[in-house]
């Protein structure tokens, strides 16, 4: 069932709290946030962009930090996450919206998809295009927990997007593949690759017997 007034987003309508609660039981986690409100755009494009870095994830809108249902006015927030995720996120983030809604009171559940056009950037207070990733419940600029375990070894924005870049065209990157992105050793690009690895935007597999990358 859709609301006539929300035809320009399609979303789709749930009656009762059943999955709704179930959600909730979980807590906020890497890859779901409780919002009473949306924030301004700026800030919430954030975590739209850190969401679709990773596996994907969603924001539920009318839900306080204790985890009650407080409702929410839908329309408004459907327009907010919008237009953050289209102006606010480069490239732009793709979202589907869920409206849950018993007795009058409603909450807007937005999934943030799993992006096969990664990595995404937002603007940080300053307005300079950063690269944000989930840790936890949190949402943070990549490479800042590697910073703060006092790691020597950081990764450009240039470096990290062309490796980025080679996964996403590629669906893997080996050792000897960021060796050469990099113009350095295979030692050496293991240790970059790590960083993508602790950011959360990647994981190892091995293929044909070689360690190797792929995203999240």
């Amino acid at each position: 069932m859709l609301h006539p007034f929300n035809m320009r987003f399609y979303p789709l309508y749930k009656q009762g709290w059943e999955d709704l609660e179930s959600m909730i039981a979980e807590g906020e986690h890497g890859a779901q946030d409780f919002k009473q409100t949306v924030p301004a755009k700026e800030k919430i494009a954030r975590t739209l962009a850190a969401f679709a870095n990773g596996k994907g994830g969603r924001l539920l809108v009318g839900i306080n930090d204790r985890g009650e249902i407080v409702g929410t006015d839908v329309e408004q927030e459907m327009y907010e996450l919008h237009d953050a995720a289209e102006l606010y996120c480069d490239p732009p983030v793709d979202l589907e919206f869920i409206i849950h809604e018993e007795d009058g009171l409603e909450v807007l559940e937005a999934r943030v998809l799993r992006s096969l056009r990664k990595p995404h950037a937002a603007q940080d207070e300053k307005g300079a295009w950063q690269l944000y990733v989930r840790n936890g419940d949190q949402t943070m600029l990549a490479g800042v927990s590697l910073e703060q375990e006092s790691s020597a070894l950081t990764l450009s924005t240039a470096d990290r997007d062309a490796l980025l870049r080679h996964l996403n065209n590629h669906g893997y990157i080996s050792l000897d593949d960021a060796a050469g992105i990099l113009k350095t050793n295979r030692k050496k690009s293991a240790e970059y690759l790590e960083i993508l690895l602790k950011e959360g935007l990647t994981e190892e597999q091995i293929r044909r017997g070689q360690k190797c990358f792929v995203l999240r």
